[in-house]
């Protein structure tokens, strides 16, 4: 009977999960990078009791601060009177240790409000450990664990038949241990589209407290950068004495984010999907309850900056050495004319003209020791190069995929400005090239008005980089294309965000072949 009932849990989740994903195919749009990722019940990433396979990143800091609310709709033995109000809220806490291991701190507080008894109080206080296995950023799949330790301070377990309620975990009186294996699916060209699935076990050290059997399932997309929808399936189930109407529900949720105040806002309600028992009085679920959450996160230290300066430093690196190379092979040919000349002219010479011949002579053979090991160390620079940089020499054009505008405007955000600046630095070191910043719409609004956007926004870059590398001042030129020039097809959204764009063309291509 357990066994299948996991199965039919399984089977229904998969058959819930895929309904909730149809719609989102159409719905990929704009760029999410400096958007929050969505936050769990601990502060750790996923939905709201949901925990995502996904690291937080080493540095992150998360805090989330959820509350909930329902009404007791029938009155048994074991719960609270009807018609009261049972509050509870829980504050958590998570810390991205390194890449792939996150803390989290978690406490419950709760609330009973009835007509003939009220009662509040500290609930469970738990804390933990959650690593992600470290997969290459190409493969969608992510695979996890959860280790926590449940610390029940509560006076009372608001409900107290079997593990039902909603609340259960929030108003433990014992201590429990959680063990949870995590596995999250990300595809990151339908937006944030992502899948969760958890499974795990908690064991009491009550003498009387069975251990359960934990799973549950999440669904989240963005329809726009700053919004997010999610579904997410829980069941909770008594290993030795399980049964068809264990604690079972799903949250559908709805959460608002924003990028420079760093705040997320989820709001959303847990709906039971169990009946009440055969041949009993009480029951698993009340029919619903409400919940609201309120989620800040801050990362000092994002992957993005991280790869811009190693690019930046890299690029400049490169720079000097090919300096020094120029320099010691004009300084070689120089030496090997003049020891060709002195040689031509020993036969004439005095002793001390010779020794001097001699002396020229091995210098420039030790100059061309010098210069075949600059040579080898730029050869070496060159394999560093980044795959952007590498694109650009090859092909001769640079998508400026970091550059952002407000919608319909001109003006480049402070955050693009850094990236334009890696930018400029790695312009700067190609004087032969002639280029063209060249600005392209989609096809939303008139031909005029587009035309006139795109070259202002060209004209924008043009002014900013030339403004802080004089050097690109006379190499630099830009165009507005508007809409006649798009790369895909403007049907879509995702095909309209790739047509709005800003790349830097090189005018004469032949001169790439120099820097090959």
């Amino acid at each position: 009977m357990f066994y299948a009932r996991m199965n039919r849990l399984g089977g229904f989740l998969f058959v819930m999960c895929a309904i909730v994903a149809l719609p989102v195919v159409p719905a990929a749009a704009a760029s999410i990078d400096d958007m929050e990722p969505s936050a769990n019940v601990n502060g750790t990433l996923g939905l709201g009791q949901i925990v995502s396979a996904e690291a937080m990143g080493q540095g992150r800091w998360t805090v989330n601060a959820r509350g909930n609310l329902y009404m007791q709709a029938k009155d048994f033995p074991g719960a609270p009177k009807k018609n009261a109000q049972i509050t509870t809220g829980t504050l958590g806490v998570g810390f991205g240790i390194n890449p792939y291991i996150d803390a989290f701190l978690a406490a419950n507080a709760y609330n009973v409000s009835a007509s003939d008894t009220n009662g509040a109080g500290l609930g469970t206080v738990l804390g933990g450990l959650q690593g992600s296995i470290p997969f290459s950023e190409n493969i969608p799949g992510r695979i996890g664990c959860q280790v926590a330790v449940l610390a029940g301070a509560a006076k009372t377990q608001i409900n107290k038949n079997h593990a039902d309620g909603y609340n259960y975990l929030e108003t433990r009186t014992g201590t429990d241990f959680s063990f949870k294996l995590t596995q999250s699916v990300v595809w990151k060209s339908l937006l944030s589209f992502r899948l969760h699935f958890n499974e795990g076990v908690i064991t009491s050290l009550e003498t009387n407290k069975d251990a359960l059997l934990q799973q549950g399932a999440g669904v989240e997309f963005a329809p726009y950068p700053s919004f997010i929808l999610g579904t997410e399936f829980h069941s909770r189930t008594v290993l030795k004495d399980n049964r068809d109407s264990d604690p079972m529900w799903f949250s559908p949720s709805a959460e608002f984010r924003s990028a420079p105040n760093h705040l997320n806002v989820q709001v959303g309600a847990e709906i039971a999907m169990t009946q009440e028992r055969k041949n009993a009085v009480d029951r698993a679920l009340e029919p619903w309850r409400l919940f609201g959450s309120l989620t800040w996160s801050y990362n000092p230290n994002p992957g993005r900056n991280r790869d811009a300066a190693k690019a930046l430093a890299d690029s400049l690196s490169r720079a000097r050495l090919e300096e020094q190379a120029r320099r010691a092979q004009a300084m070689s040919d120089s030496l090997m004319r003049k020891a060709h000349e002195d040689s031509l002219a020993m036969a004439g010479m005095s002793d001390a003209a010779r020794r001097h011949a001699d002396s020229l002579a091995a210098k420039a053979r030790l100059d061309s020791i010098a210069l075949a090991d600059a040579q080898r160390r730029l050869e070496e620079e060159r394999s560093h190069r980044t795959d952007w940089e590498k694109e650009f020499l090859k092909t001769g054009v640079l998508n400026l995929e970091a550059l952002y505008f407000e919608t319909g405007r001109a003006e480049i955000s402070i955050n693009s400005k850094p990236y334009l600046n890696l930018v400029g630095k790695m312009l700067s070191k190609y004087p032969k090239l002639q280029m063209e910043i060249a600005g392209h719409t989609d096809n939303v609004g008139g031909p005029a008005k587009n035309q006139k956007l795109s070259q202002d926004r060209a004209d924008a870059v043009r002014l900013y980089l030339s403004a802080a590398y004089s050097e690109l001042s006379g190499r630099l030129s830009a165009h507005g294309y508007g809409s006649n020039q798009p790369k895909t097809s403007n049907t879509t959204a995702e095909g309209r965000q790739i047509n709005r764009r800003v790349e830097i063309a090189v005018l004469n291509k032949e001169a790439l072949k120099e820097y090959e």
